[in-house]
């Protein structure tokens, strides 16, 4: 996948885009991210219209040319976990960072609600839909909100990907599952400069730096479609704040009985998630996120149920990574 700019005004951008196929797609955006055409050759696509592998491409297509604008124009075209599907992979990267940064007591005390949902059996803070009060869960979603400052996730994700962090903290994570004492969340706190100590406020102006500020209030999906709203969480809106990421994750199968269990879990969620970004917008996911299990949502099902799709969200499939452009097409 490659990307240039082929001409921008007041209102919209031209993007050029080559994809994996070698074929060249002109997609014109406005500088809200809003898609005003899309063309591969001289024929007009619309992935709303095509069907198999072209509408999987269009997409892909689409979403790179989105994430160019951004990298290059610092626009905002991405339309996180919406029309999009994927969101940008500089918000998860923080998210992940800030969270593998977190004491278990933290961990405990931000993901409550995720802690009760997951017992077995599950505390239903969320009860079943009243018209079919035996249905089972089949996951749960709840934003995470972050404070800092914008204009460093570049270069935050770039450094990440280079040093392939992600993937050693989760290793520290196994060796150091109960780290009161222990100094990774203190040393990571300082890099990213995160205000979380042992006793957190919700309070974004204590200090600067990278802090998950709060939680958003949690959606408990039903079999059968029915998705119903957990407890208010009683955030109020801040255009300051970063929706840093949004967990999607599915019922598990054995209980997660210890914080420090959970933060393992969200942890290579997140990673499954940022693999969906880079895999969504045709590229091969940095080292330490080619990992398979169930990430963004709707990327589930599409591996799921797509006949030429990979299974990413099994964790027992045999993956190809080889098959996408090299991430590095994309870092400037």
């Amino acid at each position: 996948m490659k990307a240039t700019i082929e001409s921008e005004t007041e209102n919209q951008l031209i993007v050029s885009v080559l994809d994996n196929a070698d074929e060249h797609h002109r997609i014109t955006l406005d500088r809200t991210g809003t898609l005003d055409s899309h063309y591969c050759g001289d024929e007009e696509w619309n992935a709303a219209t095509l069907s198999g592998e072209q509408a999987i491409r269009a997409r892909r297509s689409v979403r790179f040319a989105k994430y160019y604008c951004f990298r290059t124009h610092g626009i905002a075209a991405v339309d996180a976990y919406g029309a999009d599907q994927i969101t940008y992979p500089e918000r998860l990267t923080a998210t992940a960072l800030v969270l593998a940064a977190l004491t278990p007591e933290t961990v405990e005390r931000l993901f409550e609600m995720v802690t009760n949902q997951f017992e077995e059996p599950a505390d239903h803070v969320v009860e079943p839909p009243t018209a079919d009060p035996d249905a089972e869960w089949t996951h749960i979603e709840q934003d995470l909100l972050l404070d800092g400052t914008r204009g460093r996730l570049p270069t935050l994700v770039d450094a990440t990907i280079e040093l392939e962090a992600i993937g050693a903290l989760r290793q520290l994570l196994d060796r150091y599952p109960d780290r009161r004492s222990d100094l990774l969340p203190r040393r990571l706190a300082t890099i990213l400069g995160s205000n979380h100590q042992e006793e957190t406020t919700r309070d974004k102006t204590t200090a600067p730096g990278w802090s998950i500020v709060d939680t958003g209030t949690p959606h408990v999906h039903w079999e059968g479609g029915e998705v119903t709203p957990g407890p208010d969480t009683g955030v109020v809106d801040d255009t300051d704040w970063i929706r840093g990421a949004r967990i999607q994750l599915p019922r598990p199968d054995r209980p997660v009985r210890t914080p420090a269990g959970l933060q393992r879990r969200l942890l290579d969620h997140l990673r499954c998630q940022l693999r969906d970004c880079y895999v969504g917008m045709g590229l091969a996911p940095p080292s330490g996120c080619r990992v398979r299990g169930p990430g963004i949502a709707w990327c589930t099902e599409l591996y799921e149920t797509h006949p030429t799709e990979q299974r990413y969200h099994d964790p027992d499939a045999i993956v190809d990574w080889t098959q996408f452009a090299p991430l590095s097409q994309l870092q400037g």
